[in-house]
């Protein structure tokens, strides 16, 4: 089991994001320490940083490993696609992170399972454009799945209600974390997330779908 967990605060040219980098360590904590993951933690890294850390990974992967990737920062939505904006984004799409990109991550290593948990604006667009149908797919997917949890869909999402944890990683912590038992699948995780972060944001008076 791997993981890189991405948090992105502190931004040369965009907003500050306050939570983002103590989120990415409380998710990094709990699947090092919980879950047993090999984890490689980025902070406010640069686009290619991140890449490279992605590259990196993905080389030590075999068919019998699993990868997780958290990403935590500021997102946007451009012509109906969704990017990542690392610490080194400016607003003319220089260093924005892509879908195609994130596909190659996603489809062209040989983990059995990949999971990303993005955590940013837009974020479902992005998980659309990163699992867009291929050539391959139907066979692909006999073998191995790639799965996208997203904090929100199309829309902005707020930074935190209580300013120490997004509301997507707060309910993401809260169910990973939960005493009782280990999380062992996906879709078992989903519905709970998605009914934290629903109510969560409807008390800060805001509306958020996990998707």
């Amino acid at each position: 089991y791997y993981a890189v967990v991405i948090g992105e605060s502190q931004y040369q040219k965009l907003e500050t994001l306050p939570t983002a980098v103590n989120d990415a360590r409380a998710v990094a904590q709990l699947l090092q320490d919980r879950y047993g993951f090999e984890v490689t933690r980025l902070e406010n890294a640069t686009s290619q940083q991140i890449l490279d850390a992605l590259q990196a990974t993905s080389g030590k992967i075999t068919d019998a490993d699993n990868l997780l990737i958290y990403y935590a920062g500021h997102g946007k939505m451009l012509n109906e696609k969704g990017y990542w904006q690392p610490v080194d984004a400016d607003f003319e799409m220089t260093n924005w992170i892509s879908p195609a990109l994130l596909k190659d991550v996603l489809v062209d290593h040989p983990a059995r399972r990949t999971l990303i948990l993005a955590d940013s604006c837009h974020s479902g667009a992005l998980a659309r454009g990163a699992l867009a149908a291929d050539p391959d797919a139907e066979s692909r997917k006999q073998k191995r799945s790639r799965l996208v949890i997203s904090s929100g869909g199309d829309a902005p999402i707020i930074d935190s209600a209580d300013g120490r944890h997004s509301l997507f990683t707060r309910a993401l912590l809260d169910v990973l974390g939960e005493p009782k038992s280990k999380v062992t699948d996906v879709e078992s995780i989903f519905q709970s997330i998605r009914e934290r972060v629903n109510d969560s944001a409807r008390r800060a008076g805001v509306e958020q779908n996990p998707q």
